[in-house]
């Protein structure tokens, strides 16, 4: 089967191999993307196969898609959870908690900015090309009881 192999797949390839091929004295960036990303792993090898190592490559790719929702990550699903521990133990409580809290600091703070601040600048809109004295004699000469002919 022959697929393509686009400048971005090399790239990201060249990036990721740099990463785990050397012989680093801490391996943690080795184990992190081995254990964490094996599928970028495998794809980085097969793309340095394909284009040093065999004329004939067996690299396959997922359909393209063409549309701007493929840009945003797709939403976690969700899992049963498995541990015999409670879903909402003292400590995601706390950390739930300070996540909205958090957030209520940043919209009231965001609030209070706009009141305060806000009111020393005026927004006005223009049309770009259109000269104000122009729209003044266009109104008063197309104005109600006058004609053009």
């Amino acid at each position: 089967m022959n697929c393509r192999v686009s400048s971005l797949d090399v790239l990201v390839a060249a990036h990721v191999l740099l990463l785990i091929n050397p012989p680093f004295p801490d391996t943690l960036l080795k184990d992190l993307l081995s254990q964490s990303y094996p599928s970028l792993v495998s794809l980085s090898r097969r793309v340095y196969s394909a284009a040093f190592e065999s004329s004939n490559s067996d690299i396959t790719f997922a359909p393209t898609t063409t549309s701007l929702w493929a840009l945003f990550p797709s939403w976690p699903e969700k899992r049963p959870s498995t541990s015999k521990e409670s879903p909402n133990n003292t400590e995601d409580l706390h950390y739930t908690h300070m996540r909205w809290g958090f957030l209520g600091l940043v919209l009231g703070s965001l609030a209070a900015y706009l009141v305060l601040v806000g009111r020393q600048y005026q927004i006005t809109w223009k049309v770009a090309g259109v000269d104000d004295n122009e729209d003044a004699e266009e109104v008063l000469e197309t104005g109600p009881g006058t004609s053009n002919v």
